[in-house]
């Protein structure tokens, strides 16, 4: 059966299909639904059944331990299954998929060694070498590639360097009046953008990436190194995790890796891109780190 309920702590299944009606907006209501204190506060689950997947929602540190055994009698019952995505709320929202609902149910049964634990709520940045850059994402090795080859200018080539990677790329330049860099392009497949949507992306042009997001910390601590890098015109290579506030408002673990190049543009100035990858592939360890680590199976 498809739908959207939540699970109480007497392994009750209260259907919210009856409340929303629309199984189409089920996954967006029972998000909205579970914010409100009726769910988040009395330690329910959440779980949406689809054709093609099962999403199973809840927050650590509200969790009754009960629901949570229900839950997990329930993917275990589930053996032929499509994927699970399990979302979790540790400070912020955390997001992991996983191929079946049986190593989803592994997962649930760490959960309960995190409930007492709290997460550190700041973005960390961790440097690496442009070497490990030969293991980074698709993305992260392309932009590298390009901006050696271009020799570190930005043109509109259609045959050149940047050919097909610009869409994936945020572009910084100076602006004397910000006293900093400023967005002044993003392309429509950025990563950023898919966390933060279009809309916003439209709304930055000329911004400080402080400003731009949302004057939390994280604007300003992801975005200090910017002017090193263009000074010293050398690419600078990262790990990330940080909190990013997402187009619908609610904040969300993400963690990418980020490949900043300084370049000349083609009118001689400097500018700075950005082009990061979302990926669990970081190195970054951290109390929210380490709780996505215990809900892996065995962890």
């Amino acid at each position: 059966e498809q739908g959207c309920w939540a699970i109480d702590d007497a392994g009750y299944w209260h259907d919210l299909n009856l409340v929303h009606g629309d199984f189409s907006k089920l996954c967006t209501d029972a998000r909205l639904e579970f914010n409100q204190a009726s769910l988040f506060y009395m330690g329910m689950v959440i779980v949406t059944v689809s054709s093609t997947r099962i999403i199973v929602r809840w927050s650590i540190s509200n969790i009754d331990s009960r629901s949570l055994e229900h839950t997990i009698a329930f993917l275990r019952s589930r053996r032929q299954s499509p994927k699970v995505t399990i979302e979790y709320f540790f400070g912020a929202w955390e997001r992991r998929t996983v191929s079946d609902a049986g190593v989803a149910a592994m997962m649930l049964e760490s959960a309960d060694r995190l409930r007492f634990a709290t997460p550190i709520i700041k973005p960390f940045v961790k440097a690496m070498e442009l070497a490990d850059i030969a293991d980074a994402h698709r993305t992260i090795r392309k932009g590298y590639q390009a901006w050696l080859l271009s020799e570190g200018r930005l043109s509109r080539d259609p045959e050149g360097p940047w050919q097909g990677l610009m869409r994936r790329a945020l572009v910084f330049g100076h602006d004397y009046r910000e006293e900093s860099l400023v967005y002044r392009y993003l392309g429509r497949q950025a990563a950023l953008i898919r966390v933060k949507g279009r809309r916003w992306a439209r709304s930055v042009i000329g911004k400080s990436c402080g400003r731009a997001l949302d004057a939390t910390p994280a604007g300003d601590v992801l975005s200090d190194v910017y002017d090193q890098v263009v000074a010293g015109f050398e690419p600078r290579f990262d790990h990330v995790r940080a909190c990013i506030p997402r187009a619908d408002n609610e904040v969300e673990w993400v963690s990418y890796q980020r490949l900043l190049m300084p370049v000349v543009d083609r009118r001689g100035k400097s500018a700075l891109i950005c082009m990061s990858a979302t990926t669990p592939e970081i190195t970054i360890p951290n109390p929210v780190q380490n709780a996505a680590d215990a809900l892996s199976p065995g962890g």
